[in-house]
């Protein structure tokens, strides 16, 4: 069988314990549900990628088996567990669709008490690789798209205009939030629904925005560079 199912423990979703990630039992670790781990004595490891069955987000997490303390783990999905809000008592499941890859789903304990969202604040960008943008929206003309993916993006590339350099941080004091937009490098109304990464992201103030967007194809970041005329380009 390649299902992982496990009922989360306090230790698997604590963030101060010194452990990392959570526990795989040897009976699951030697099953089909989880790849045969190659290296040297000590420390064996490879990498797996988790979507994320509720919006197709990917994440990047680690499968280790610790010899000092013959324990087998799931690591690096701190980022997974906090958006989903997991809580001992819930329990998870890992379906193995691929040599490496897999789909979470999480089934909650009823008796938790609801709370309030984690905000993504600490994560590394490169914790969110992807995530499904450009369907339909359900209640507007709107297409979805992943606000944590926007927050992972204006982690690894800034919050300044990457045409024109703009930065709303540098010219406003006291906003409550930054108005820099998220431009798509592969322009999602030729192929909605599908797999965005972060490297497929790059911001650019709502003039710059649009004005690549005059176009159908839209124009690249080069070209608008190329046209502008404006201020000092960064």
């Amino acid at each position: 069988m390649k299902v992982f199912r496990k009922i989360l423990s306090r230790n698997d979703v604590s963030t101060t314990t010194h452990q990392s990630g959570f526990l795989v039992p040897v009976v699951d670790a030697r099953s089909e549900a989880f790849p045969s781990l190659d290296g040297e004595e000590g420390v064996r490891e490879t990498r797996i990628t988790v979507f994320d069955s509720l919006d197709g987000m990917r994440y990047q997490g680690r499968y280790v088996y610790y010899e000092s303390k013959g324990e087998y783990r799931v690591t690096q999905l701190k980022a997974l567990f906090l958006k989903n809000r997991c809580a001992a008592g819930d329990e998870i499941s890992l379906e193995r669709i691929g040599e490496s890859e897999y789909e979470f789903s999480l089934r909650r304990n009823q008796a938790h008490e609801l709370v309030s969202p984690s905000v993504y604040s600490d994560e590394s960008p490169d914790d969110i690789l992807s995530a499904i943008e450009g369907e339909p929206g359900s209640l507007s003309s709107k297409r979805k798209r992943c606000s944590e993916l926007r927050l992972g993006a204006l982690k690894k590339w800034g919050n300044r205009c990457s045409c024109c350099g703009y930065s709303f941080a540098d010219n406003f004091d006291g906003l409550r939030r930054d108005c820099i937009e998220i431009h798509h490098l592969n322009q999602l109304s030729f192929n909605p629904g599908r797999l965005v990464t972060i490297d497929d992201l790059r911001p650019l103030c709502p003039n710059c925005h649009r004005a690549i967007h005059t176009r159908n194809p839209a124009y690249s970041i080069t070209e608008l560079k190329k046209m502008y005329v404006g201020g000092r380009l960064f």
